[in-house]
């Protein structure tokens, strides 16, 4: 019954409005994967601190879970685009192939791709053809409808990155590569909860030491080394939102006091959030 009320009440639409993008100028874990193609204008859009271009022509994809912000973004920009939420991205994925942790890295580098004006014109077909999928007069044909659809698109991603001359000499651990994938989109799902190991070895039914040995393997960081990692993404990111004071920058994050987290912080990276923030981002602020 519930899956019946799902694809009833399953909504996919294509969107115009730039306001809709599910990231702006504040770096954040996206909940929603998105793709959609620049029509006029310009942006850079960020993808964990790595700046990439995107003018006119150009397509944007980016996954969920990846950490995003928009900067430089000129009046005009303007796109076309569909989000995909994370549970709909699954399973649209896991019928397709299996979404590796290289693979996910790979998309995080090549997340823009210049198209020439053909190439546009049957994108914007594309989406066309999703938008009518999904206001079927069958309500319960919608989901997987447009579900076939989009593997078709991200296929075609799929072969870009299989056809790289490194792709032929890699050698395939997909069990211990779909463990490394999963144990990242749960970190990020659950980082202000926990910091701690254990947390996430028992959530996967693994050892920790199981589990930092595929991270090891698969990565060549250990799992509380990611762990570290994504929460200085998560500081780093919540600092640019000025309207945060760093205690309440503190609480978001998952930490019990300010102080905690100032400790931490510095531990890692030598400076002091409030630091940080002066220092990197040009905003001067007295410490609190």
């Amino acid at each position: 019954m519930r899956q019946k009320e799902s694809r009833q009440d399953f909504q996919f639409p294509i969107y115009g409005e730039v306001s809709d993008l599910p990231f702006d100028e504040i770096p954040a874990f996206l909940k929603e994967g998105v793709a959609g193609i620049c029509l006029e204008g310009s942006a850079t859009v960020e993808v964990f601190g790595h700046p990439h271009s995107v003018g006119k022509n150009d397509l944007l994809v980016l996954f969920p879970y990846i950490q995003a912000c928009m900067k430089e973004r000129s009046s005009d920009f303007g796109m076309r685009f569909f989000k995909v939420p994370a549970s709909l991205f699954h399973d649209m994925m896991s019928g397709l192939y299996a979404l590796t942790l290289d693979f996910y890295f790979w998309m995080q580098r090549h997340c823009t791709y210049r198209l020439n004006d053909n190439e546009v014109a049957r994108f914007l077909h594309f989406l066309d053809l999703v938008r009518m999928r999904a206001e079927h007069p069958l309500r319960w044909f919608r989901k997987d409808s447009v579900i076939q659809i989009l593997h078709v698109f991200y296929l075609d991603l799929y072969v870009a990155y299989q056809a790289r001359p490194a792709a032929q000499k890699k050698i395939a651990y997909s069990h211990k590569e779909n463990i490394a994938y999963r144990f990242i989109g749960l970190v990020m799902e659950h980082l202000p909860e926990s910091r701690e190991l254990l947390f996430y070895a028992r959530k996967m039914n693994l050892t920790p030491k199981y589990l930092t040995q595929v991270m090891s393997e698969m990565s060549g960081r250990s799992a509380q080394e990611w762990i570290i990692s994504f929460t200085l993404y998560a500081i780093k990111g919540h600092l640019q939102n000025f309207d945060l004071s760093v205690k309440e920058v503190a609480a978001l994050a998952g930490f019990p006091s300010q102080s905690n987290m100032s400790r931490f912080f510095k531990h890692y990276t030598g400076i002091s959030p409030t630091e940080f923030r002066n220092t990197f981002i040009g905003k001067p602020e007295s410490d609190e």
